[in-house]
């Protein structure tokens, strides 16, 4: 699995040009589950604890700037970072309805599909602060 996280890190790193290389981190998953709501579909993330370390370090390092939160190098939100996410856990929203994001976590606990981040600058999607 760490193979594939790499591999899939390299190559949206590469589609999102050279200074994002640095940047974009490829995280592990430990459980995703959807999460039933009104609107988008949305899906709860829990990391592993290498991971979750990671993730707080480039939040840390992106504090008052968006972040892309992508899954199989698709970007499904750009939250803006207001305070280092230290929890190792995470809402991805952004999913089309409740069957997809049935689907998207059930590929994520599987190993199948990869979750990244990145600065929301390398993908071309920015938001304003809120």
């Amino acid at each position: 699995m760490h193979h594939r996280l790499l591999l899939a890190a390299i190559l949206i790193a590469g589609s999102l040009g050279t200074s994002a290389v640095a940047e974009t981190l490829a995280l592990e998953v430990a459980d995703a589950q959807a999460m039933i709501d009104d609107g988008d579909g949305r899906i709860f993330v829990r990391l592993t604890r290498r991971s979750a370390t990671a993730l707080a370090g480039f939040t840390r390092a992106h504090i008052r700037r968006p972040i892309a939160v992508l899954v199989d190098g698709r970007v499904k939100s750009t939250p803006f970072i207001q305070e280092p996410l230290v929890t190792g856990a995470l809402s991805v929203g952004g999913l089309a309805d409740r069957e997809e994001a049935l689907a998207v976590s059930k590929r994520l606990r599987s190993g199948r599909s990869v979750l990244t981040v990145a600065p929301a600058e390398s993908t071309g999607r920015q938001e304003r602060a809120p």
